[in-house]
């Protein structure tokens, strides 16, 4: 065997395959026959090569996965305009760690990380066959933290083809069939992505995923205990890459727990954060930098960088003294919706078909729906009759569906007859 042959980059053993397992060193050493493990490096296989039509089917799933949730979602989110860097701290207490029965381990305190530390660093600190669980709470940027890793990942996958493609799943559809883990991301490529099945389950059992599963929480919450133990399977069975987002009091009130390597959470907005992103907008907010600077309630509420960014919206361009006060936090959130949901209307153009009320009343609908059918991304081509309320809408849709049924038979009867009279009438004619 030459020099050459015995040498293997960092990066052939980071993408590759031994047993079914990942491996990630820098060199790996084997002795002769069995003996010392220091005589040799080890050419270990990468991936397989893929061929033309799977190559294709790779890249069309990263374009889909690049335009919906990182062109159509993260750079259109509320954060875009003035970014948060949002801070980190590792909860060891999250996951459950094999030594602690028999090593001491203080599980109980946050540890922060340092400064500027991104997902990705601790994805990539974590090594080949990393899981991570993402915490937060409600409106702590954890999805937008999720898209920014997988926007990373993306942009990796792009210029590797051994990387595995990061594609992001919404857990919520899980509770509907409770199936396993892998025929759910089947199901799910088919119907988010339009990938088919066939492929879809290729792509599973070759384990060529990076499934980022947002939204833990919004599982049913009498099937998240479940949702935890099919995880946990599915990441023993594959071995898989995998990471989960969830809100951290949602997570700690259940008796289950993900068995992943690392677990971090998202820290709240400092003041000095607070009045950072205040400043960078540059809009007319004295009003609300002043409140903000005296009223706890509302200091509490900016901790949170959706609240912060509504504030920013709702209360631009209005004096101290018409700004809202109360030292109820609830009645302090439910003010600043209110506020916020009248400036958005002001933002529509005055020849609206609908009015307010009718809007509202649409949308409170919509929503209700879409929680019922464990949907949190509203796709015009996922209603179903199924939504409708009551047996006067369901009766009409039966009948508009009977119409257009005659319809569209008479439209391609009626052409097909009159073609074969009139060629007959003719050759008659003839």
């Amino acid at each position: 065997m030459s020099e050459d042959s015995k040498k293997v980059s960092n990066n052939d053993l980071r993408n590759s395959q031994l047993g079914g397992g990942l491996i990630d060193a820098d060199t790996v050493y084997v002795g002769k026959n069995g003996g010392d493990i220091n005589n040799y490096n080890v050419v270990v296989n990468p991936r397989p090569t893929l061929t033309r039509q799977e190559y294709r089917n790779r890249q069309a799933l990263l374009a889909k996965v690049k335009n919906f949730w990182i062109k159509g979602v993260l750079e259109k989110s509320l954060y875009h305009q003035v970014l948060i860097e949002l801070g980190l701290e590792e909860r060891p207490d999250a996951i459950p760690h094999p030594l602690s029965e028999i090593t001491e381990i203080d599980e109980d305190s946050p540890l922060p990380l340092r400064e500027g530390t991104k997902v990705i660093d601790i994805f990539d600190e974590i090594g080949t066959g990393a899981t991570l669980l993402i915490l937060g709470e409600p409106g702590s940027g954890k999805t937008t933290t999720l898209l920014k890793l997988a926007r990373d990942l993306i942009a990796r996958a792009d210029q590797d083809p051994n990387q595995l493609i990061p594609v992001v799943f919404n857990l919520s559809s899980w509770a509907k069939k409770r199936q396993t883990i892998a025929d759910w991301l089947v199901d799910e490529l088919n119907s988010k992505y339009d990938v088919t099945k066939k492929i879809g389950e290729a792509l599973v059992k070759k384990q060529q995923l990076l499934p980022l599963l947002d939204g833990l929480d919004e599982v049913k919450s009498d099937y998240r205990d479940d949702c935890i133990t099919q995880l946990n399977e599915f990441k023993q069975n594959s071995g898989v890459e995998l990471v989960v987002c969830s809100r951290i009091k949602d997570y700690e009130a259940l008796s289950n727990r993900l068995n992943f390597q690392q677990a971090v959470c998202i820290r709240l907005l400092t003041s000095k954060q607070v009045g950072h992103y205040l400043d960078s907008v540059g809009a007319d907010l004295i009003g609300l930098r002043t409140l903000i600077a005296k009223d706890k309630v509302l200091q509490e509420l900016a901790q949170s960088p959706l609240m912060l960014n509504i504030m920013t919206l709702a209360y631009q361009g209005v004096a101290v003294e018409d700004l809202p006060r109360t030292d109820v936090v609830e009645e302090r959130r439910k003010q600043l919706f209110d506020a916020y949901i009248k400036k958005m209307f002001k933002r529509r153009k005055t020849n609206q078909r609908y009015n307010k009320g009718q809007v509202k009343h649409w949308l409170i609908w919509m929503a209700q729906r879409m929680v019922k059918e464990s949907q949190t991304v509203f796709l015009i081509e996922k209603m179903q009759p199924s939504w409708l309320i009551n047996g006067k809408q369901k009766r009409i849709y039966r009948l508009m569906e009977v119409l257009m049924g005659g319809l569209m038979l008479g439209l391609m009867v009626g052409p097909m007859r009159g073609l074969k009279e009139g060629l007959k009438g003719g050759l008659m004619l003839g």
